[in-house]
Formats: structure tokens, C-alpha cells, sequence
């Protein structure tokens, strides 16, 4: 014999569960015959309206519970209740308002069919406010709950707690401003030293961190990073690679802004030349 419902395994795992470990049976195989022959057949129960259906070859029909529980079985398949994050009726099915408290459609997705989805947060490319302001322009993203449903699932989950707004976050936008002004100060303060003489002494630094650098303090691109003057060098870390060109593969700063370049991010080797050249002497 063997239950069709509520199987409880409660006992076996000596209280190391938080859900009680209980299952339902929905699928059972038969074998009839002996050990060098047999025929095999099965029972499923279907999702769509719980009942029974039996296979044998390419003969379906539908029987009772009865027949299943009296079945020859050879393998049971049992599926574990589980008491979803989200339940249902808590996503609320109406357009999203100024005020409402959101959660994400991918984790709702989750949820909805999970005890354990995970915390509530975006995708990290999707994430804009790390305060949980919405704008509208990303409501589409997201489906909206109620204050107490949200509040319960944030202790429950852990995550953000989004709100729908339809302006920017102000401590976002306050950032950025701030953010914004101190690259446009960075990028006057080193530019505001003159391009290097073709006979002066200066520094020569990558040209592809330099240029990620410029983007950077022009507010289109994130932090260059530490320099990276080690590929216009050999495997020894001191001798030039001979492709290496001026306005090409490296540009030319003055000491004031390598100075402060490399105090801010780090990085090197400084590679100091009597001339705009990798390939001059190094002054003395």
C-alpha cells in the first residue's frame, strides 16, 4: 500500500526542515511479468483537472483512484507541497500608481511557485536607485502589492523595498549632480596642464586608460581603474615593446597631472622619458 496523498516524511528528518516534508503522489509505474520478460505500463495525474490517466502503449485512458492505489507499483513519483513566497491574490491586478509599494516581475515569477526565491532585488544592469525608487519610465518591470504585503515579504526574503515614483529619487539625483561636478573639476585640473614640447620631459601613460579616463570625467563611462602602463612593456617590465607609438598606443602628460593621476588611481609603472618618446632615455 502507499498513500495517493500527504505523504509525511516529518519523521526522517529529525527537525531539520522548516516546511513539513509532505508529498503527493502523481505518477506511478507498473511491471507485470517476471525477470526476463515484462510489460510495462503507467499512471499520471494531470495538472489540468487532477484526474488519473492511464498509459499502456499507445492506449490512454482515464481511472479511478482506487485502480491506482490497487496498481503493481514499480516506481512511485511523489511532489512535495510547498507554500509559495507570493500568494495568491497578493499581487494586486490593476496598473501601477504613484505611491505603491512594487515588486520585481522576475522575482514575482519566483515567488509565485518558491518558499525560497530568493531576496527581492533587480537584476544588477536593471537597478538604477539604490534607495528603491521607481521611476515610471521602469514600472513595467515591476507589479505592485500592498504596504503590508511588502513590508512582510522584505523581513521574510530580506532585499529592497521598491516604491513607485513618478520623479527621480532626489538623494539619487543629488549624487549624481555631486558626482558630475567633481569629474568636471578632475578633468580641468589635470587638462590645465600644458600638452608636453616635443623636447619637454613628461610622463607617457596608456592610451587605452587614457581614454577610458577621459570618458569617465566627461560622465559617460565608469572608473578607469588603476594604470595600466605594463602592456607598453616586455615580460622584464622595463624594456618598451617595439610597436609601441606616441598618439597611438600611449599618450604624454606633464608630472603635475601624472602625479595626481596616479595618486587617485593607482597603477603604473611611471615610465618618465626625456622627450614624448617611450623609446628616449630615461632623464636623469
Amino acid at each position: 500500500e502507499f498513500p495517493l496523498e500527504g505523504l509525511d516524511l516529518s519523521r526522517f528528518l529529525d527537525g531539520l526542515s522548516v516546511e513539513r516534508p509532505v508529498y503527493d503522489l502523481y505518477g506511478v509505474i507498473n511491471h507485470r511479468g517476471g525477470l526476463r520478460i515484462g510489460h510495462y505500463t503507467c499512471y499520471c495525474r494531470t495538472s489540468v483537472n487532477d484526474e488519473w490517466l492511464a498509459f499502456d502503449d499507445n492506449n490512454v485512458h482515464v481511472v479511478s483512484e482506487k485502480s491506482v492505489a490497487a496498481s503493481q507499483a514499480y516506481v512511485l513519483f511523489y511532489q512535495r507541497r510547498i507554500t509559495p513566497v507570493l500568494g495568491e491574490g497578493q499581487v494586486l491586478q490593476r496598473e501601477i500608481c504613484e505611491g505603491d509599494s512594487l515588486v520585481p516581475r522576475l522575482w514575482s515569477a519566483r515567488a509565485k511557485t518558491l518558499e525560497d526565491a530568493g531576496p527581492i532585488e533587480l537584476p544588477q544592469r536593471l537597478q538604477e536607485c539604490k534607495h528603491g525608487i521607481v521611476g515610471s519610465a521602469k514600472w513595467y518591470l515591476f507589479e505592485p502589492v500592498e504596504h503590508e504585503v511588502a513590508k512582510k515579504l522584505q523581513r521574510k526574503c530580506g532585499g529592497m523595498r521598491y516604491r513607485a515614483r513618478n520623479k527621480e529619487c532626489e538623494s539619487c539625483k543629488e549624487n549624481r549632480e555631486r558626482d558630475l561636478k567633481q569629474r568636471k573639476e578632475e578633468k580641468t585640473f589635470v587638462c590645465s596642464f600644458e600638452k608636453p614640447s616635443p623636447t619637454a620631459a613628461c610622463y607617457i601613460i596608456c592610451l587605452d586608460w587614457w581614454k577610458a579616463w577621459e570618458q569617465y570625467v566627461s560622465g559617460s563611462g565608469a572608473p578607469p581603474g588603476p594604470i595600466r602602463n605594463g602592456r607598453l612593456l616586455r615580460s622584464d617590465g622595463e624594456t618598451p615593446r617595439k610597436y609601441a607609438r606616441n598618439n597611438v598606443h600611449y599618450t604624454c602628460i606633464l608630472e603635475g597631472a601624472w602625479k595626481y593621476l596616479v595618486d587617485k588611481y593607482g597603477g603604473g609603472p611611471a615610465l618618465h622619458r626625456c622627450a614624448p618618446d617611450l623609446h628616449a632615455d630615461e632623464p636623469e
